[in-house]
């Protein structure tokens, strides 16, 4: 249960930023855009602090290496997936 709420920590905030930056398209659209990916990493940012005070709030029987271990595992394939589709040519 620790391993999945620290992968949720990685994969809900991350979600919102994508829903919420990539919204809009388009030149026209620009300031709309920015303010967008500003929005969304604040958003981000501070849905991963609550999510980490809900689970230290909410699960008392939370292994805190195995939390850590799911989170940093989800951020670190999110950068490897990320690096790999960015690498295929088009």
């Amino acid at each position: 249960m620790s391993a999945f709420c620290g992968g949720l920590l990685v994969v809900i905030p991350q979600s919102y930023l994508a829903v919420y930056a990539f919204r809009y398209m388009g030149a026209r659209s620009t300031k709309q855009i920015a303010q967008s990916f500003y929005r969304g990493e604040a958003g981000k940012f501070v849905l991963t602090f609550i999510g980490f005070g809900l689970v230290f709030l909410l699960f008392t029987a939370v292994d805190l290496p195995t939390l850590f271990a799911g989170y940093t595992l989800m951020l670190v394939m999110q950068w490897w997936l990320t690096a790999k589709a960015l690498s295929k040519p088009y």
